[in-house]
């Protein structure tokens, strides 16, 4: 059985994530408990490279919102970083 130190409010979402079958939230904890229970989820970063690769949002445009997340997100540089090569990747392919 798995343990996580998770809020009320992040426990409570889990319900409806057996419905819904996906999770989107960014919470360190909660997607440590959906990796180890194999809950997809998704992130803001995700979401941008999900809009950029179905051509509903420029390069331009992702490279800037991509730096907002840079900003105000809690994102690693790792992830910021591969998120930029991807959609520069999209670019060039």
């Amino acid at each position: 059985m798995y343990s996580f130190s998770i809020s009320a409010s992040t426990s409570n979402c889990f319900g409806s994530v057996c419905a819904s079958k996906s999770f989107n939230r960014y919470d360190f904890r909660a997607i440590k408990a959906c990796k180890a229970l194999d809950i997809p989820f998704v992130t803001a970063i995700h979401c941008l490279l999900s809009l950029h690769k179905n051509k509903v949002i420029e390069t331009k445009i992702a490279i800037e919102k991509l730096k907002k997340l840079e900003q105000y997100g809690r994102y690693k540089a790792a992830i910021i970083k591969d998120a930029e090569n991807k959609i520069n990747g999209e670019k060039n392919g």
